[in-house]
């Protein structure tokens, strides 16, 4: 696919399909095996894309400290405190970006938006320190 926009048949089904085409960036499949993929990981590879992300991860972080009980699903607040300061270098990794692996950022989004991810579902402190470093180690900033 070239730099321009694909056709909007290309871009509608990455809009329906955007979960899946991020699962399928964050495991790793390269995106040049579909227009929809290729066009998804254009989207997540901006700088706007990473600042947000980082916001989102430092609002998680500030939230452990204060648990926000009208939220509509709860952090693991065990889990983010003990990971902490991973998950600020990761912030920072993403603030300071101006490009970077579309498969770091999909893992990202993943671990924000999945309501499965281990800053969610209660597990081991250990489980979302090493996804937090799968993500920095694939960013590749």
């Amino acid at each position: 696919m070239t730099a321009s926009r694909p056709p909007l048949h290309v871009r509608l089904s990455a809009r329906l399909r955007r979960a899946s085409l991020d699962r399928a960036l964050a495991d790793g499949t390269d995106p040049a095996t579909s227009p929809e993929l290729e066009w998804r990981a254009r989207q997540l590879a901006s700088p706007g894309t990473y600042r947000e992300l980082a916001e989102r991860l430092e609002e998680v972080v500030d939230e452990a400290g204060e648990p926000h009980p009208n939220a509509v699903v709860q952090i693991d607040r065990e889990a983010v405190r003990c990971a902490r300061e991973d998950l600020l270098t990761l912030a920072a990794q993403l603030a300071i970006a101006d490009r970077a692996n579309a498969r770091g950022v999909a893992l990202v989004r993943r671990l924000l938006t999945e309501g499965l991810s281990p800053l969610y579902v209660p597990s081991s402190p250990e489980r979302l320190e090493r996804f937090v470093r799968q993500a920095r180690a694939a960013l590749g900033t």
